[in-house]
C-alpha cells in the first residue's frame, strides 16, 4: 500500500499473537498464500495457491547484513499442483509479506496482522529468500512448506531423514542464539520463562476475580443500607405525625426507586413539615370543651396523648420492632404499661 514502517521484535510477536487469535475466533482462520500480491480488482482468487497454518518467530542471522534478526516464519501448505512444482524445484523461492490492518464484522481493528504472503520475483525485503520442503503427500501433487531451516524433515513416509531437504539460500544459524523475548511482569521483574509469565497471567486473573466479588458485595451492602435509611426516614415522619400510618407503606415504596438527588428533595421537603392537625396532641380546655377533670396533671396527660399516638401506629399496621423503637413507646414504658398487651378498646383514634 506503500505505507512505511519500522517493525520491532515486539511487533513480530504481535503479528504472530494476532494470527493465533483470529484463527483460533475463526474470525480470519485462512490466510492465503499467493502467486504474486493481488493487483488492484484483478481477479484475486486465481492467484491462491494455498494457504498458511501456523507462524512462529525465531532469531537468526539475515545473510544479506549478517545481522541477528526476529523473522516471522510460517508453516503452510500449497494446494496448487502447478505452484507445488514450482516451490520444490526452486523455480519459486522469494517470499513477500502482507501486513495490514483487520477489521472483524463487529468492527474491531487488529494490527499488525499477516492477511497473506505471495512469491514474487523480486521481494521488497531482503534476507527473506530461505524455505525447505518438508513433505510431498504420497500420491498428490500437494507440497507441505516449512519455513524453519532444520536440519532434519519428514519424507515420503513420514519418518526423519536429512535426504528430504532442499534448502534454497537457507541462512546459518548464529553460533551463540540470541536472547529470547523478556517480558516485563512489573516492579521491576523480568522473565523470558514462559511458564512464569502464565503464572503472572492466572495470578491476575485471580485477582481481577476478587476484587469483582468485593465490589459486588460493597454495592449489595450499600443499597441495602441506603434501603433501611429510606424505610426508617419515611418510618419517623409516622412517627412524628407528619404522615398518616396507612402512608407508610406506600411512602416507602416511593422512595426505593428515587435517585439520591430526588431522595435529597424529598427529605428536606418533609424534614421540615408540620405535624398534621388531625394527629396533633389538642388540649380541651374548659371553656371551649366544657367540663373536664381539672385535677389531671400535664404527666398523666402525656401518657394518655402516647396511647392514643401508639394506637394510631399499631392500627396502622406498623412493625413491631418498628413500634418498640417509637419515642410513644417509651413513654407508655415509663408508665408501667404493658405493650404486649396494649389494647386500643375505649381509645379514641
Amino acid at each position: 500500500m506503500g505505507d512505511q514502517h519500522t517493525y520491532e521484535s515486539m511487533h513480530m510477536a504481535q503479528i504472530v499473537s494476532n494470527f493465533n487469535l483470529l484463527r483460533s475466533q475463526s474470525i480470519l482462520p485462512d490466510v492465503p498464500v499467493r502467486c504474486d500480491h493481488p493487483a488492484f480488482l484483478g481477479n484475486v482468487m486465481r492467484d491462491v495457491i494455498g494457504y498458511t497454518d501456523s507462524l512462529s518467530t525465531v532469531e537468526m542471522v539475515n545473510p544479506a547484513s549478517g545481522v541477528t534478526e526476529t523473522y516471522v516464519v510460517a508453516d503452510f501448505t500449497i494446494l496448487d499442483p502447478s505452484a507445488a512444482d514450482a516451490v520444490e524445484s526452486g523455480l519459486w523461492r522469494n517470499r513477500s509479506a502482507e501486513i495490514s490492518r483487520y477489521i472483524s464484522n463487529s468492527e474491531t481493528e487488529y494490527w499488525p496482522v499477516l492477511t497473506g504472503f505471495a512469491y514474487v520475483d523480486i521481494p521488497a525485503v531482503e534476507g527473506l529468500n530461505f524455505s525447505k520442503i518438508a513433505k510431498r503427500y504420497e500420491g498428490t501433487d500437494t507440497v507441505v512448506v516449512n519455513e524453519l531451516t532444520e536440519d532434519t524433515v519428514a519424507d515420503e513416509n513420514g519418518t526423519g531423514s536429512e535426504s528430504g531437504s532442499e534448502n534454497h539460500g537457507a541462512p546459518a544459524r548464529p553460533a551463540t542464539p540470541a536472547a529470547p523475548f523478556t517480558f516485563s511482569l512489573g516492579e521491576g521483574r523480568s522473565t523470558t520463562d514462559f511458564g512464569q509469565v502464565q503464572t503472572f497471567i492466572n495470578g491476575l486473573i485471580s485477582t481481577n476475580a476478587a476484587l469483582t466479588t468485593e465490589v459486588t458485595d460493597l454495592k449489595a451492602t450499600q443499597a441495602e443500607q441506603t434501603k433501611a435509611n429510606r424505610e426508617n426516614f419515611v418510618t419517623s415522619l409516622g412517627t412524628d405525625n407528619k404522615i398518616l400510618a396507612s402512608q407508610v407503606d406506600g411512602m416507602k415504596e416511593l422512595v426505593s426507586d428515587m435517585s439520591d438527588e430526588q431522595f435529597g428533595k424529598f427529605q428536606a421537603l418533609y424534614s421540615s413539615a408540620p405535624v398534621l392537625p388531625t394527629l396533633g396532641t389538642h388540649e380541651v380546655t374548659p371553656q371551649a370543651g366544657g367540663e373536664q377533670n381539672q385535677g389531671q396533671d400535664a404527666a398523666d396527660e402525656k401518657v394518655e396523648a402516647a396511647k392514643r399516638q401508639y394506637a394510631r401506629l399499631k392500627v396502622g399496621g406498623m412493625k413491631p420492632d418498628q413500634l418498640a423503637a417509637t419515642s410513644q413507646a417509651k413513654v407508655l414504658k415509663a408508665a408501667g404499661i404493658d405493650l404486649d398487651n396494649f389494647s386500643t378498646t375505649g381509645i379514641i383514634l
